[in-house]
């Protein structure tokens, strides 16, 4: 889990159940202190593989279908506290 744009990262405790192949449920603790962040989640399978950022991707695949896209995905959060999809 990352808070500020994939800056860094931090470890997320993930929820049952836990099964291959399949979309895991996680927690992360984050303190927001009122201004925009950028949130993102990254996946680590289980021979060490980790989730491409979307420039990752894009250089390897393209951009051209979205069939198999499975780059981050990048939360903004605004001053307001509302979240937007955003391209990090």
């Amino acid at each position: 889990m990352s808070a500020d744009g994939g800056r860094s990262w931090a470890p997320a405790a993930l929820q049952g159940p836990i099964l291959p192949k399949a979309p895991v449920r996680f927690r992360a603790a984050w303190q927001w202190d009122g201004g925009p962040a950028v949130l993102q989640s990254r996946a680590t399978d289980d021979t060490g593989m980790v989730q491409p950022t979307r420039v990752q991707f894009a250089d390897e695949r393209g951009l051209r279908g979205v069939y198999h896209y499975n780059a981050i995905a990048s939360w903004r959060i605004d001053e307001m506290g509302e979240a937007s999809n955003v391209y990090a």
